[in-house]
């Protein structure tokens, strides 16, 4: 659809909905004008329409437009430990370090543990579909 807005969620506790970090599902890319958002005490600005396809929502915005309404797309997600990376079409969006102080909800500071994997319809506009799905547990070094 055009504009979607969705976002698959990582990290999540258990019983809680969608609380967790968001890898993002937005192709409203646009350098301009940019959307600030406060993260901790930092003030940032995000140069994409809620930072974009690729992005981990309210923390890392995306770098460039790689996805497009309309056209399938890949996204890979890696989360090992406090570093989060994405990629979307084989474009690296996201490569971050969450540095908050520890928390049990990611919301509020750096989560550790694993949890659910949920993916996101923001609204009754968001005409998404998703296949081949797939989800691996890392093990061993890098």
């Amino acid at each position: 659809g055009k504009g979607l807005n969705s976002g698959i969620f990582f990290r999540c506790i258990p019983g809680e909905y969608q609380n967790g970090y968001e890898a993002q599902i937005h192709n409203d890319f646009s350098l301009s004008p940019p959307r600030k958002y406060v993260i901790g005490k930092v003030e940032v600005l995000s140069p994409a329409k809620d930072f974009g396809t690729g992005a981990i929502y309210r923390r890392a915005p995306a770098r460039k437009a790689s996805a497009k309404d309309g056209e399938w797309f890949t996204m890979t997600i890696i989360a090992r430990g406090r570093h989060l990376s994405t990629w979307v079409n084989g474009i690296q969006q996201v490569d971050w370090t969450d540095d908050r102080p520890a928390h049990d909800n990611p919301r509020a500071g750096y989560r550790a543990k694993a949890g659910a994997v949920s993916i996101q319809g923001h609204d009754p506009t968001t005409d998404l579909s998703f296949r081949n799905i797939r989800y691996a547990e890392l093990t061993g070094g890098r």
